[in-house]
């Protein structure tokens, strides 16, 4: 019965890990939220403008980096 407070601790610090880690997961899903009702209206306003970047090439490095943000918060820790 030696591992049974050890194996306790152990448990109770993957829990508390995945708290923590559940903010940033929570903060950055809220962000990625806003970031995509922001592009809907920006792409709303702007339908008709054409020039430049197109429209797919500014979203999809974008998205790249939302998801980098993303992968760097959940791998915290």
């Amino acid at each position: 019965m030696t591992l049974g407070k050890p194996s306790r601790e152990l448990i109770q610090a993957l829990r508390d890990v995945k708290r923590e880690k559940k903010q940033y997961f929570d903060k950055a899903t809220k962000l990625k939220v806003e970031y995509n009702k922001g592009l809907e209206i920006n792409n709303a306003e702007n339908e008709d403008d054409e020039g430049g970047f197109g429209k797919d090439d500014v979203d999809a490095d974008a998205d790249n980096e939302v998801e980098e943000v993303i992968m760097l918060l959940l791998t915290k820790n």
